[in-house]
């Protein structure tokens, strides 16, 4: 279903599409936006009404099911109702703009009820930049609004399109291509419903196992920060080898001639990595040497995991640690080869793939987000796959 919501202070809709009839079981998509970014006089800039226009063929097919606020009905509860569907979510979409960050209804009733849930259920949020705004700069915290005790920056999701190029800044064709890049990705994931993976915490819950405390722990790796140096690239290798999507960065800084990145996640996943540091399995990241790994605050015996080895680890609280090896470590390979190309003839994979324009951050964009961009897109249900990217990089790097 697809959730229209713009905060309690932005409460109309515009000229929004028919609504399609639905199975009453299909799963339902969440969009959150604000009502300023769907009243305007020309009909292309009513965002909201763009996405649900190329979102509809999901609702006439039945595997999506919407609802926005209209369907309130007489006498409901409107902010229950609005809860309700928040639950009930599989994915959601953010259409970020500075009236989204500055609506208090999204950010105190809204996003941390959607971080909780990706973080508890395996729920997908999917931002899109429709206006320059300060996306890259606000942290979000939760369970609670206020107090936390955890905290986002909204910029470590992934985005549709770059925070530099939002849907005001695009060319009509443009805009459409970054809808349907969105529309294609949650195809995806409400066809398959083993791509909504909860993270270690909510695995382990489900399990009946006792739920992974949150720890801030700190690696350290050999190098000095400098202004080509791509935090975003390293944090995401970090997130994949530790199979913890609700991993989040805290800051990055040089000590003693090495490069430290401090960032806070679930302990059972930090053990993954400590572990495989340890062994010797884990040696670098993104072609940087790795010195250390460290906690940066002590952990109570009865919650300590790290004396146990990889294999004593339960598997219901680490999900995929048997593909480590494969997939994370195959992941990490790609990265780092994909890094270490020439501008042009990174250019030269993505013409061979001919991967979708929308789906790559640009030339001008650090390299590490093209990175990231290529290798979602590789792994998502539409594009070429790793296996087929590994190919096409041996093949490039040792012609026959």
């Amino acid at each position: 279903m697809i959730t229209c919501i713009k905060g309690i202070d932005t409460y109309s809709v515009t000229a929004a599409p028919a609504k399609a009839k639905t199975m009453p079981d299909s799963p339902r998509i969440f969009i959150c936006y604000a009502r300023a970014d769907n009243e305007n006089p020309d009909p292309y800039k009513c965002w909201m009404n763009r996405l649900l226009e190329m979102l509809g063929p999901l609702e006439l097919q039945g595997l999506a099911k919407a609802w926005s606020d209209e369907d309130v009905e007489p006498g409901e509860d409107w902010h229950r109702t609005i809860q309700d569907s928040l639950d009930q979510a599989v994915a959601a979409v953010l259409m970020i703009s500075p009236a989204f960050l500055n609506s208090k209804y999204i950010r105190n009733s809204e996003i941390p009820v959607l971080l909780k849930n990706a973080e508890e259920r395996g729920v997908k949020i999917l931002p899109i930049i429709v206006r320059r705004c300060l996306y890259e700069e606000i942290k979000f915290k939760y369970p609670d609004p206020l107090e936390g005790p955890e905290e986002l920056l909204l910029s470590s999701i992934q985005a549709a399109n770059p925070a530099n190029k939002p849907l005001l800044s695009m060319t009509e064709d443009e805009q459409d291509e970054t809808l349907l890049k969105i529309a294609r990705k949650l195809k995806g994931i409400v066809e398959n419903p083993s791509a909504r993976k909860p993270t270690a915490q909510s695995s382990a819950n489900s399990a009946g196992a006792q739920p992974s405390s949150r720890v801030t722990w700190q690696i350290v790796l050999d190098g000095e920060l400098s202004n080509t140096f791509d935090d975003k690239l390293y944090f995401q290798s970090l997130k994949d080898i530790s199979c913890d999507e609700s991993l989040s960065s805290i800051a990055e800084e040089s000590i003693n001639g090495s490069i430290c990145l401090t960032v806070k996640g679930a302990e059972a996943n930090y053990t993954v990595l400590e572990s495989l540091i340890n062994s010797g399995q884990l040696q670098e990241i993104c072609g940087k040497r790795i010195e250390q790994i460290r906690l940066t605050q002590a952990l109570p015996t009865s919650g300590r995991l790290a004396d146990q080895s990889l294999s004593q680890l339960n598997p219901a609280m680490l999900p995929g640690l048997n593909n480590l090896s494969d997939s994370i470590q195959k992941r990490l390979r790609l990265s780092q080869v994909l890094s270490s190309l020439p501008s042009a003839q990174f250019g030269q994979i993505l013409f061979a793939l001919q991967a979708p324009r929308e789906s790559i951050p640009g030339p001008s964009a650090p390299l590490g987000d093209r990175v990231a961009g290529l290798l979602e897109w590789a792994e998502s249900p539409i594009g070429c796959g790793l296996d087929t990217l590994e190919t096409l990089l041996n093949d490039f790097i040792t012609p026959r």
